[in-house]
């Protein structure tokens, strides 16, 4: 949930290896306050907020459905598991079929100029799990071991992975270094069960109970994510803040706390900008609703919610998130130690908004 709440934070290459970020927010004076990173004791906000529309933020009802574990789907993932712990089984008296793996090595090229990441060697790929453009793998089908051959594809168009690619026609250089198979035992015992994890797990029962607890956590935590969702979605619904509304001072402050971390931003990638080019953009991303208003509800909140960061609780995050960071307590601080206090603020009221939000949930949703 914490990637959603503040995923703007990523314009930012530092401020992207945050783990809990209030978007918007780094470094210097905190809005509505005149405390600085770890002068007070505790962090509390004081401001006015009067501008910001906090709804009932306490009464918040969502569906979500939530999705059971069926026997199916347990089957297949269990006969998934079994399948990916067999060895594979080296092939050579044949030429490559579906399903086979193959390890290859290929190069590709563009009207005879070879293009980034179109190389790669001694690469394992399956046969028909389309993973690669069209034509690729099925390319493969029919050559063996040691041969090499040529493949013509037209790349997709659009393609994401390099938009430049798009449409173009394309040649891959193929050769094939071996291809492998999984024989899966036709007869699924407990023995075999044993043999294949090294006895972590004595019975076929075992494995399966272990693959339905496995995909049980996996549902629930997918149900809570979207439970979460939900609530934040309905919350930006009820809390709003009209940007005609926003003290001059707050946008201000918002681009002197962004300024550092943008012009680090644009250092990194060789750009450059003027001074007042990158007060205008800080300003108009200021007021983008997932970055300043966003922040201003939160802190509305947790003004009305008398809530507090203690020193221990700051000193523990900022030394957590230093480490993560891979930088100094010191630096951190100066960088960050506003967002990081904002950051346990936010923290802090999303707790309060979720504990207290009520939950209907809907009929199950079959697991596939």
């Amino acid at each position: 949930m914490k990637n959603k709440l503040f995923s703007a934070v990523g314009l930012f290459a530092a401020a992207a290896m945050l783990t809990v970020a209030l978007a918007g927010c780094a470094g210097g004076n905190q809005p509505g306050s005149s405390e600085t990173s770890g002068e007070s004791s505790a962090e509390t906000t004081t401001g006015d907020y009067s501008y910001v529309k906090l709804g009932d933020y306490k009464a918040i009802e969502v569906d979500v459905s939530k999705t059971e574990v069926t026997e199916e789907a347990l089957d297949e993932r269990v006969s998934a598991g079994i399948k990916e712990a067999v060895e594979f089984t080296e092939v050579t008296d044949r030429a490559a079929e579906t399903g086979d793996t193959v390890n290859v090595d290929y190069t590709g090229s563009v009207d005879g100029v070879e293009f980034e990441g179109g190389a790669a060697q001694a690469t394992d790929i399956e046969i028909g799990l389309g993973g690669y453009i069209p034509g690729f793998e099925e390319g493969l089908i029919g050559m063996k071991t040691g041969e090499e051959k040529d493949i013509d594809v037209t790349f997709p168009d659009p393609y994401e992975n390099n938009p430049d690619l798009a449409g173009a026609k394309a040649v891959f250089k193929m050769k094939v270094n071996s291809i492998k198979i999984k024989i899966v035992p036709a007869e699924i015992t407990d023995e075999v069960i044993k043999g294949l994890f090294d006895g972590q797990y004595e019975t076929l029962s075992a494995y399966r109970d272990f693959k339905r607890e496995e995909m049980q956590t996996e549902y629930d935590d997918q149900f809570e994510n979207d439970r979460r969702n939900a609530i934040y979605t309905k919350l930006m619904e009820i809390c709003t803040v009209d940007t005609a509304d926003i003290p001059q001072a707050e946008i201000d402050n918002y681009v002197e706390m962004r300024k550092e971390d943008y012009m680090s931003y644009l250092t990194q990638q060789g750009q450059s900008q003027t001074n007042e080019e990158i007060d205008a953009f800080l300003g108009e991303h200021a007021l983008q609703q997932e970055n300043l208003p966003t922040m201003l509800i939160f802190l509305a909140i947790a003004d009305k919610e008398n809530l507090s960061v203690s020193d221990e609780e700051y000193q523990t995050f900022l030394e957590e998130e230093a480490a993560n960071m891979q930088m100094s307590t010191e630096e951190a601080e100066r960088l960050y130690g506003e967002l990081f206090k904002l950051s346990l603020l936010q923290e802090k009221a999303l707790d309060i908004i979720f504990d207290s939000a009520t939950t209907v949930t809907l009929p199950s949703v079959t697991s596939e």
